[in-house]
């Protein structure tokens, strides 16, 4: 499961499109390039956003105003919840510009201070789970460019942390 922050804003999503299945749209192109570095099978893929909708202004950057909405902000995560429920991932990727205040309530040993320091085994929702937040993947394209050792480093996090996914889900399909 690999969790963004929000779609953007509603200007720029006309009616009808389907940015995912764009290579213009930056993250999708970046993410898709990281997922198969990484060796995970797209199919197994799951994609959601913290923050349900769009942002009325603004873009995807920066953090969303919807944030200082503790109300929304407890739907989003309650949403997410269940979408976790449902789906019962071993691998949880969250992206560094989600805001902590959806996702942190979820994991009972996934601290502030611990966040962004790699790959983590923590309990969520009764369950034992993966967990890697990484940088956003538009961020990879001046990464690529200025660091080609730094983008290697985040598709090898996204690589171990799928095959710690794949052990923790063998031990736990064994009897």
């Amino acid at each position: 499961m690999f969790v963004g922050q929000d779609f953007g804003s509603a200007k720029k999503y006309p009616p009808q499109t389907k940015p995912w299945e764009s290579d213009a749209v930056i993250t999708w192109r970046f993410l898709n390039e990281r997922i198969e570095r990484s060796g995970i099978p797209g199919p197994s893929s799951f994609f959601t956003n913290a923050f349900l909708g769009l942002r009325a202004l603004g873009s995807a950057i920066g953090p969303n105003p919807s944030a200082l909405n503790p109300i929304y902000v407890d739907v989003c995560r309650d949403f997410l919840a269940y979408q976790i429920q449902i789906l019962n991932p071993k691998l949880i990727v969250i992206f560094q510009s989600v805001d902590e205040a959806v996702y942190l309530p979820l994991f009972d040993e996934l601290k502030p201070s611990e966040v962004c320091k790699g790959v983590k085994t923590a309990e969520c929702l009764g369950h034992r789970r993966i967990v890697l937040i990484t940088p956003h993947p538009s961020s990879d394209y001046g990464v690529k460019g200025r660091n080609l050792e730094n983008y290697r480093l985040r598709c090898d996090a996204l690589a171990q942390s799928w095959k710690l996914a794949s052990v923790l889900n063998a031990a736990s399909l064994s009897f």
